[in-house]
């Protein structure tokens, strides 16, 4: 997580411009750095401080002077109701007279958060919640979980909340009352994701909303103690959860005036909506490396990953759910069915507001369900052994993980750094190349750094899930 908050320079994630100047100017004019304020559409405000120079100055040098020396008054473009404010308030408690290191110690904050949250997960998950819950969020991780998640984008928040609130609820509800530490520390860590989820992004209230009630529903199991009737009920009152929160969510509102006109270029209404329903997958799988994660400011250069990223991605995670439908249960389905429609409403929606073409929508719209999806569908499979369990497996699947993480680690540093290769060797700085001034170390062992740890985190992870001598062509384990 360090490596990767160090890994690109400032205003180089998406829209990262639009956050830095957010978050400068949480608090309004202040007269320093926040010197006017336009109405919106005209830019927001003017900063002063531009936070968002191009030097990024890890240590001031006496000859980088210029480099590192603050600019000038120039505009920023601000939040004015797109986002909750709450993010960008927090983030602004870190900026001091240092733009880069304010940013850096916001990123390094940020991932601080998710590496809590994950180890509350171990602390209070049971065998198999946590293998479910692991599952779903190591083959979702990569790449752009991980590049959001080190960044100030609020995104990164939104994916953190939502990945981690389902697992401290439904511990929550299944730990036992003579465990009150364990259980008290569940509803804790329940309230604190679920409110980063609040605090980011409007979107993101549908995705918590959703994964908190389809816990609730399996756990106080609807579909087998109750009837029709209270499974009605249950609908309806999570409908006037949704339309309530619209009501005070400008979001979530746009998001359910759903687009039903016919988009220009397509003769019939049906064609274009499964049109939409049969590509849905793609927006999701672009987060596994098909997406560019970001550019590099001075050339406004898009960071291209490898192939080998997204298809050891899409291979790893197509295998995880093979295995998991072995034996799969009748809720599994269901689920994965609900939320596939989840998923295409939400994309549909968001292309007819933004009026892009289906490949050109961003797989961060949905990142933050993503993960939820994938875990809670372990945890209804009643397979007898899932991937990340098979002993035989496990070298295997470090090693592709590990390949993943490396070139996309290089992919984007190198980019940042000199300008993007599309091959595998030493990164080279030169004096029109970028780094962090008095940083002590280079891009190269940067790079290195993050590989073996991230070796190190997968190898210490998977320990922590049984490990089953399986042959999975031996059909009597599987009948």
């Amino acid at each position: 997580m360090l490596t990767w908050a160090f890994a690109s320079p400032l205003g180089s994630t998406s829209d990262e411009w639009y956050h830095l100047g957010s978050i400068w100017c949480a608090n309004g004019v202040d007269g320093t750095d926040c010197l006017d304020f336009n109405e919106p559409g005209e830019n927001g405000y003017y900063t002063g401080v531009a936070a968002i120079e191009d030097g990024s100055c890890f240590l001031d040098n006496a000859a980088e002077y210029v480099r590192c020396e603050t600019a000038a008054a120039i505009k920023y473009p601000t939040n004015f109701k797109l986002y909750p404010s709450s993010f960008y308030r927090v983030m602004n408690i870190f900026v001091t007279s240092h733009p880069t290191l304010s940013v850096l110690a916001m990123r390094l904050v940020n991932g601080l958060i998710a590496v809590a949250l994950f180890a509350g997960v171990l602390m209070v998950s049971k065998q198999r919640e946590r293998l479910a819950w692991l599952t779903g969020y190591i083959f979702t991780l990569l790449p752009m979980t991980l590049y959001l998640t080190a960044s100030i984008h609020p995104s990164g928040w939104a994916i953190t909340g939502t990945s981690t609130s389902w697992l401290f609820l439904h511990n929550a509800i299944f730990t036992p009352r003579e465990q009150k530490k364990k259980r008290n520390w569940s509803i804790a860590l329940w309230v604190f994701s679920s409110l980063l989820v609040f605090a980011s992004r409007y979107d993101a209230f549908m995705f918590v909303l959703f994964s908190n009630f389809v816990v609730l529903v399996i756990a106080f199991k609807i579909f087998e103690r109750f009837r029709i009737f209270y499974l009605a009920i249950a609908v309806v009152l999570g409908s006037v959860a949704l339309y309530l929160t619209s009501r005070v969510n400008q979001m979530v509102s746009w998001i359910f005036d759903f687009p039903l006109e016919q988009p220009k270029g397509w003769n019939k209404t049906s064609t274009w909506l499964t049109h939409y329903l049969i590509e849905t997958p793609w927006v999701v799988i672009q987060s596994l490396g098909v997406e560019d994660l970001g550019h590099r400011i001075a050339y406004n250069q898009s960071v291209r990953l490898p192939g080998v990223v997204w298809i050891f991605g899409i291979a790893l995670l197509g295998s995880v759910l093979i295995i998991s439908a072995i034996r799969c249960s009748v809720e599994q389905v269901v689920f994965l069915i609900v939320s596939y429609l989840l998923l295409a409403f939400v994309v549909l929606s968001f292309n007819g507001r933004l009026d892009r073409d289906l490949f050109k929508l961003s797989g961060r719209y949905v990142l933050p369900i993503f993960s939820f999806i994938i875990g809670y569908s372990i945890y209804l499979s009643k397979s007898p052994f899932q991937l990340i369990e098979i002993r035989r497996l496990r070298t295997i699947l470090i090693s592709m993980l590990s390949v993943i993480h490396a070139l996309s680690l290089y992919a984007v540093t190198e980019t940042n750094v000199d300008g993007q290769s599309h091959s595998l060797e030493l990164i080279h700085l030169d004096s029109n190349g970028w780094w962090w001034t008095g940083f002590p170390i280079g891009p190269n062992f940067l790079v290195v750094i993050g590989s073996i740890s991230f070796v190190w985190f997968l190898v210490h992870t998977l320990s922590m899930v049984n490990s089953l001598d399986v042959d999975v062509l031996d059909k009597s384990k599987v009948s």
